[in-house]
């Protein structure tokens, strides 16, 4: 590690360029050396920032700043001007005679865009931040911050063709150094898809492309949903377009490990045609393995002998080393081992069990032959469609760390964040930078060197699991970020020159659709308390008519146009009265 720091110091000197070194090196008096203005420039940059209440910075210009005035300034003569984190403070003094005094808080790259801005837009983006998050983090602080608009507009136009035209460069560095390296070989390469999605809806299909010797990511394609299609139709046309780059570049591909996937044989078939090469196409062992246990957990009379099941499939398959019938004598021999049998001397490969001869199994019995349990594991392992794939699974390779990419692929565009509504999404750019993030950093670190201990043996951290014990994990190196710092300087580069990217798919007619279907959906929307409103609205305009209603047969009552007005009343009384005998 001594030598390793010493290394990047020299390294570091040398970008500095330390003239002073050379006794040969004569300086010019009226020209400043490199050295003075590249170390103002690294101590402004490393300068740590604070966060301070303005009613504190504006506290400080009420006295003038100017040398040797130090008279009082009224707050009226204090002006200060605002842009996100960018702060500029006009001093004007009524007592001595000087110019304003002006002070700001950092330097403005491009308009009203400061420095400050731009690392805060660059390192949430680059750390897995959303805007959102970090827009509502400010404002929870009571910090002033851009507004969402000019932030997005920022990262539209800058930050997101920065990070890919990174990724780029570092791709093609990795293309040219794994053929370099690997000449005259063929190269070992593992494939896998991502959604954005959970279930049949994905808008999106991610299929990584890695490099089993290098360990590290050769190219990616990030296919989107075509009209008409599901979803799972863009898995395989994702890999034969990344494939077909590869290939292109004179990558001789000597096996390509994947998942089941049933339509990447075809995918390779085609590749083959048009590279006029072989390539082995070879399944992940992890996927057949969790496939057979799938079956066999719901065989009950296996339920004691699972964790034996498992570690003798895992052994099967690591012992295959790449012969079809090597690897079907050691699975064939696990229901004899379940019922006691260790020995078979017929076999040409497995004579015995790799256990010891006094072997017994701890708190289970063996099972009987030709018992439902054993004959049930007999057909799992000799299912015809399992000795297919089995063909495909004799060199005991993964696709673990394509998926270690893919979790942190998360990191940058989360699945449970709504990556697909009506009217908002990730565009293609925004989702395709957001993978170059998590590419950036796996390429830069998954190589990192271990820490060794004082006896020369790897130092261990302990990690709990989910399901089962505690186990330890080598310790590495610290990751690196080097990756961001290159991302800052393009992007800084792109901001002071103004070249922005338009930003993508919005055109005054795309622009025009979209707030056409806006107004028909703010039209036509209605949630259950808007209609709970219309029901209670029409009940009280109900009760309103019936009111209306009896309020009129009041007055049609009380009106002079009453034929009815008392008059006679007597009369009608001894009328009623005369004919009740008739009634009753």
């Amino acid at each position: 590690m001594g030598n390793l720091t010493e290394a990047r110091k020299k390294k570091k000197q040398s970008y500095r360029g330390e003239k002073t070194k050379d006794p040969e090196y004569k300086p010019d008096k009226n020209d400043e050396t490199d050295d003075e203005c590249q170390s103002d420039d690294e101590a402004e940059k490393n300068c740590k920032k604070q966060i301070v209440a303005e009613k504190k910075i504006i506290e400080l210009f009420e006295i003038c700043r100017h040398e040797g005035c130090g008279a009082r300034v009224l707050v009226d003569d204090i002006q200060v001007v605002y842009h996100g984190q960018y702060m500029r403070v006009t001093q004007h003094c009524a007592s001595c005679k000087n110019e304003d005094f002006v002070w700001e808080t950092n330097k403005l790259v491009k308009g009203r865009l400061s420095e400050t801005s731009l690392d805060l837009i660059i390192e949430s983006q680059c750390n897995g931040l959303g805007t959102s998050q970090m827009v509502d983090f400010m404002d929870g602080i009571n910090t002033r911050n851009l507004s969402r608009r000019t932030w997005n507009m920022v990262e539209q136009t800058y930050l997101y063709p920065s990070i890919i035209e990174v990724y780029r460069h570092t791709e093609n560095k990795n293309r040219k150094k794994c053929v370099k390296k690997h000449k005259g070989e063929k190269i070992t390469l593992a494939g896998d898809g991502r959604y954005d999605s959970a279930g049949f809806s994905s808008f999106y299909c991610l299929y990584l492309v890695l490099c089993c010797m290098t360990n590290k990511v050769l190219g990616f394609q990030l296919e989107t949903k075509q009209p008409g299609k599901g979803s799972a139709s863009m898995e395989p046309v994702a890999a034969k377009k990344v494939l077909g780059e590869l290939v292109t570049e004179n990558m001789r591909i000597g096996m390509f490990v994947s998942d089941r996937c049933t339509n990447i044989g075809k995918v390779i078939t085609e590749i083959e045609e048009k590279s006029n090469t072989s390539i082995t196409l070879e399944y992940d062992v992890w996927h057949l393995v969790k496939s057979l246990l799938k079956e066999i957990r719901h065989v009950t009379e296996l339920q004691p002998w699972m964790e034996t099941i498992k570690n003798f499939l895992w052994f099967s398959f690591n012992k295959a080393e790449g012969n079809y019938e090597r690897l079907l004598e050691y699975l064939r021999a696990i229901p004899n081992h379940l019922v006691g049998v260790h020995s078979f001397p017929e076999n040409r490969y497995l004579k015995r069990c790799p256990h010891s001869s006094d072997y017994s199994p701890e708190d289970k019995m063996f099972l009987k032959p030709n018992s439902r349990g054993v004959n049930r594991l007999n057909n799992i392992l000799s299912n015809e469609r399992m000795l297919e794939a089995l063909k495909k699974a004799t060199h005991f390779k993964h696709t673990g760390l394509v998926e270690m990419v893919n979790s942190l692929v998360t990191k940058y565009a989360p699945k449970r964040k709504i990556t697909l509504t009506i009217l908002n999404f990730y565009g293609h750019r925004a989702m395709t930078a957001k993978v170059c993030c998590a590419l950036l950093s796996h390429n830069e670190n998954i190589n990192r060197d271990i820490i060794m201990g004082e006896d020369g043996t790897p130092k261990l951290e302990i990690k709990k699991q989910r399901h089962g014990p505690p186990r330890g994990r080598v310790v590495r190196v610290p990751s690196t970020r080097f990756w961001i710092y290159w991302v800052k300087k393009r992007c800084m580069k792109q901001v002071k020159n103004g070249n922005a990217s338009p930003i993508e798919g919005i055109t005054e007619e795309k622009r025009m659709e979209t707030q056409k279907l806006k107004d028909e959906i703010y039209a036509k929307h209605q949630s259950r308390y808007a209609r709970q409103t219309e029901v209670e609205k029409e009940k009280q305009d109900f009760e309103e008519e019936t009111d209306n209603d009896e309020d009129d047969v009041l007055n049609c009552f009380n009106s002079s146009d009453v034929y009815y007005t008392g008059e006679g009343e007597d009369d009608f009384s001894q009328d009623l009265s005369s004919d009740e005998d008739y009634f009753f």
